[in-house]
């Protein structure tokens, strides 16, 4: 028998273990069990005595418990392998164990030693990675994009939309080299970038190549690769991403371009040179006219010249924005650009009446080249819309903090009130107007990029005044 020192310090010792330990006859009946099974279950220790240890057992993991029980009973000097089981708590839901149990100790010489721990948080973080994974399997397995691993420069795994992809079955693509789906001008540097990747370098995570499928079709593709441990060994996993129709759109969009290019050089110079000369035709044609009537004619001719003159700069203007990438940080004079083109309009239009505050503020503003064509619509749309017998247009800058304000007033015939927002449109046409509209959608096309605002107010007493908000550089 323990001496009672012994005792003492055995008794300490269980009354601060987060263990619990439990004595139990060859039925399994509790001759001991430690104060633990308090904090763990909510017993009091005592209440346990003479109560079989196997009826608390959940009834799915009882069978595996007595087996492992049974077996000790065989092998009495040996010492049970863990066996992890759920037991009942006192207010009825399930703790889970991990209990180990051994034969006659010093300390317990009149039974079977049980050591439990309770291991409940591990096995619910258990679930919850079990259930992560099978939550990322299947949505690698149940994915639009090809997934591969790649280990010893060998497929170790493949998802399905990779079958679909190839055209190849897993079982075909699984231990083949991942070159075996790549087009050969890229295999030099997929390669060269999977060595770097595995020791330690930091190439490009994300990159296009071409993959041939099992058809001799070439698909083209988003790579996208990173690192990874897989079964213990450093391998990488490569999301696939299809982007062929996209790439096929980016070069119907690119052979577009170079046709509106073409279209532009043949507007730029071809068609407008033809119409000047027409128009200088007419004009030399004038002294040779003598009745009212080839009078009229003529001067048909040459408004009809002019007007598609316009028109081929407005076409050329509406190509130069869709063929340009307006950049953010491009800062343009606003006395340069207004004033070129109100000096140019009044010249065009002799008759009218034309005015500008002076002096315009030197201040530059968020915009590009094109910000000229911006005014030179809106004062060539305040002039041509005109129903006075004398068109008038004042023009004013008003400087804020961080934005300028110009205003272009006419006395024209005015905006509807229901017209004031759609007189932007594509194809909106003005009041009286034979225009295609495409000059104020160009208008509000650039204002809108360079992050501006162009809007159109009622005149007093009569007519339409266009506002042109736009952002300052510092």
């Amino acid at each position: 028998m323990p001496s009672l020192s012994a005792a003492d310090e055995l008794s300490t010792l269980l009354a601060h273990s987060h263990d619990i330990l439990t004595v139990v006859d060859d039925e399994g009946t509790i001759a001991y069990v430690s104060p633990a099974v308090e904090t763990i279950f909510g017993y009091e220790p005592e209440s346990r005595i003479g109560r079989n240890v196997f009826e608390s057992i959940h009834p799915d993991d009882r069978g595996a418990v007595v087996e492992r029980f049974e077996s000790l009973l065989e092998s009495p000097e040996e010492v049970t392998q863990p066996v992890t089981y759920r037991q009942r708590h006192h207010d009825g839901h399930w703790v889970w164990l991990e209990s180990v149990a051994g034969s006659h100790t010093e300390t317990a010489p009149y039974g079977y030693v049980v050591n439990s721990r309770d291991i409940t948080e591990r096995k619910e973080r258990e679930r919850e990675l079990a259930e992560e994974r099978q939550k990322y399997e299947a949505l690698v397995e149940q994915g639009t994009e090809g997934v591969v691993i790649v280990q010893d420069s060998e497929l170790q795994f493949v998802n399905q939309a990779m079958s679909s992809l190839t055209g190849l079955p897993e079982s075909e693509l699984l231990g083949r080299s991942f070159r075996d789906v790549i087009a050969p001008e890229y295999h030099d540097l997929v390669t060269r970038r999977y060595e770097e990747r595995i020791h330690g370098e930091s190439p490009p995570s994300r990159y296009d190549i071409e993959i041939v499928t099992a058809d001799g079709d070439r698909r083209d593709i988003d790579l996208e690769v990173s690192c990874i441990q897989y079964r213990g060994e450093p391998a990488t996993m490569a999301t696939l991403h299809d982007i062929t129709d996209r790439k096929a759109y980016e070069q119907r969009l690119e052979e577009q371009r170079d046709d509106l290019d073409l279209l532009n050089q043949v507007l730029r110079h071809d068609i407008r040179n033809d119409l000047q000369l027409v128009t200088a035709y007419a004009d030399l044609l004038t002294d040779h006219v003598d009745d009212e009537e080839g009078e009229a004619y003529l001067e048909t001719l040459r408004e009809s010249s002019e007007h598609a003159v316009e028109l081929t700069q407005t076409a050329r203007d509406m190509a130069e924005v869709m063929l340009t990438t307006a950049a953010d940080d491009q800062q343009v004079s606003l006395r340069k650009a207004l004033e070129r083109e109100f000096e140019n309009v009044r010249a065009d239009y002799p008759r009218a009446v034309l005015s500008i505050d002076d002096p315009i503020p030197a201040v530059s503003v968020h915009a590009d080249e094109m910000l000229s064509s911006v005014f030179r619509n809106l004062l060539k749309n305040a002039v041509q819309h005109n129903d006075k017998s004398v068109a008038e247009v004042h023009v004013s800058v008003a400087d804020g903090d961080d934005r300028v304000v110009v205003r272009i007033a006419d006395n024209g015939p005015g905006v509807p009130d229901d017209r004031k927002e759609r007189i932007f449109g594509k194809c909106e046409k003005g009041l009286e107007s034979g225009g295609t509209g495409i000059g104020l959608y160009l208008v509000q096309t650039l204002v809108d990029s360079y992050g501006g605002e162009v809007r159109v107010e009622d005149n007093d007493p009569a007519g339409a005044v266009f506002v042109v908000t736009l952002q300052k550089t510092t």
